[in-house]
């Protein structure tokens, strides 16, 4: 059997819980815990793209602060980056080297890239530059467990054929997977990639030790873990109870100080952030639904167990393999047993035209010309919420549906003049007071999977779009035609296109309903009218 690797990414996937912040002592434990349990590697954190929240050192592990806190171990340093980072700076043509050095230069080996099937691909070309600085580069496929065999198939030759890749690793990322599915995947792997392989588990269905076991059993080099399972959702295998199995058969391995740090350091941490098992990662496991959406239901103490199960429930009924948040939101909100707002907005714009100002670069591109279109044109001017493009004096109405939307913008809307339409039933009692003094119209909304319904004084959309919300109301307003600017779309395999795409269709499916035009161009089924 092949030498082993044993990586633990504590600091990497334990940060989910904590935004990445880990006290420096705990820190300097760690290290010396690891380096005295001659454990191989360790995934110190990943390397990101600058986010707009807050996030801790260790989503970012830069050389500099590496360089802090890295002394001489005997372990390899490793880092994790997205892939979607890395077709972000292809994209916007930012270079590599502005986040990674020559590799001489730097404490890190080892670049993993975690990467969903559908952009294996795409960071091909980035990852010849890692390679170049010298870099060992590890692929890690994630949702393996939710993937046909011939899509397994298919990424797996991109990556051979590109020979840039020391290690192919593959991750039950919806705890999903037992044994023998670990199996399967590494045969299906193994037919086509002769080099190293690895295995990261997740605890959901409660196999993950079985599972790293089995993956080792049959010949997988690279086995994940972190201690005290600290991780994603349901966690991961637990770095010392791992390294108990594993000595017996690898006999560098050393528990004693990992199970004094566990003890000492991290369950403090378990007991505040409560990670690991439950049968609420069950059922989301057991239904594909990614683990993120759980564990944001359970980390917030306004949801009882009720809205959970339904929560996950709702969730179940559709595609939830990606975290999306609005979908979260989407899903808490299909339980609102309230639909029906104040206001009555039957014929509100009887046989006149309305035009929808949505956010896409067209808009940006075209500010002049749009301007002067909406002069010269009699349209209902309506903004999907705030618009930064179009100045507020050319619009008639604002319109908003997603809480933390409004709840975003709620300064900027009490500064409006204009009409402002927003279901009260997605908004609390603080919010609807600090709205009181503007001219707010209460439109309801329920969510309900496959339903577009606009009644009199609600709508029953299938999910939040403010887009959906607006047709709704120029359905039940008896609008003329229906026209929109900046609705530019996205790729054919983003999951925003078709979502978009299948709420036209149900918008569609009544003959009834006013005919809906693109005033620019749009890479949805809308017709277009190219106005500009």
């Amino acid at each position: 059997m092949s030498a082993l690797k044993v990586l633990d990414c504590t600091l990497r996937d334990g940060g989910y819980y904590n935004n990445w912040r880990f006290d420096k002592d705990l820190v300097a434990d760690y290290l010396n815990a690891i380096n005295k349990s001659n454990i191989d590697v360790i995934e110190i954190g990943f390397r990101s793209i600058e986010k707009n929240k807050y996030f801790g050192e260790y989503a970012y592990s830069t050389d500099s602060y590496l360089n802090k806190i890295i002394k001489k171990f005997n372990f390899k340093i490793a880092v994790m980056i997205n892939a979607k980072d890395l077709i972000e700076m292809e994209t916007n043509n930012v270079r590599i080297e502005k986040f990674f050095k020559n590799k001489k230069l730097s404490k890190v080996d080892i670049i993993r890239v975690a990467c969903h099937f559908e952009e294996v691909a795409k960071i091909i070309n980035p990852c010849k530059t890692l390679k170049k600085l010298g870099y060992k580069l590890i692929i890690n496929f994630m949702g393996t467990g939710i993937k046909t065999d011939k899509e397994l198939t298919k990424i797996t030759q991109i990556v051979n054929n590109s020979k840039l890749f020391s290690v192919v690793y593959f991750a039950d990322s919806f705890g999903n997977m037992v044994p023998n599915d670990i199996k399967k995947k590494y045969k299906i792997i193994r037919k086509i990639w002769k080099g190293e392989t690895g295995f990261h588990a997740h605890n959901n269905l409660g196999f993950a030790l079985q599972n790293a076991l089995k993956a080792r059993e049959i010949g997988i080099n690279w086995i994940d873990c972190t201690i005290l399972g600290m991780g994603r959702g349901a966690g991961n295998v637990e770095t010392e109870i791992l390294i108990y199995n594993l000595k017996k058969y690898h006999k560098k391995y050393k528990d004693d100080e990992i199970l004094k740090l566990s003890h000492k350091r991290f369950r403090p941490l378990k007991n505040k952030f409560e990670w690991g098992p439950n049968i609420f990662y069950y059922i989301s496991a057991k239904n594909k639904i990614h683990p993120t959406y759980t564990q944001e239901l359970l980390s917030d103490n306004r949801y009882s167990a009720d809205q959970i199960v339904s929560s996950i429930k709702t969730l179940s009924s559709s595609d939830s393999s990606k975290y999306k948040f609005d979908k979260l939101q989407d899903s808490l909100m299909s339980q609102l047993n309230k639909d029906n707002g104040s206001w009555n907005a039957t014929d509100w714009c009887k046989n006149k035209d309305v035009l929808f100002l949505g956010a896409g670069k067209s808009l940006e591109n075209n500010k002049d010309k749009i301007a002067a279109l909406i002069r010269g044109k009699k349209f209902i001017c309506i903004s999907l919420n705030i618009n930064k493009f179009v100045e507020s004096k050319f619009i008639d109405m604002y319109l908003a549906c997603h809480p933390s939307r409004v709840l975003l913008e709620i300064n900027q809307y009490k500064r409006m003049k204009s009409n402002l339409i927003i279901p009260n039933v997605i908004l609390n009692n603080l919010v609807i007071k600090k709205l009181k003094k503007t001219n707010l119209k209460d439109f309801g909304l329920k969510i309900k999977q496959g339903m577009f319904k606009p009644e009199s004084k609600s709508c029953i959309l299938p999910s939040s779009l403010a887009i959906g919300y607006g047709l709704a109301l120029a359905v039940t307003g008896r609008a003329k035609n229906i026209f929109l600017l900046g609705f530019d779309g996205y790729h054919a395999n983003d999951t925003r296109q078709k979502e978009m795409n299948d709420l036209i269709s149900l918008y569609k499916a009544n003959k009834n309903n006013p005919k809906i035009f693109s005033l620019s161009q749009t890479t949805y089924n809308i017709p277009q009218k190219n106005l500009l």
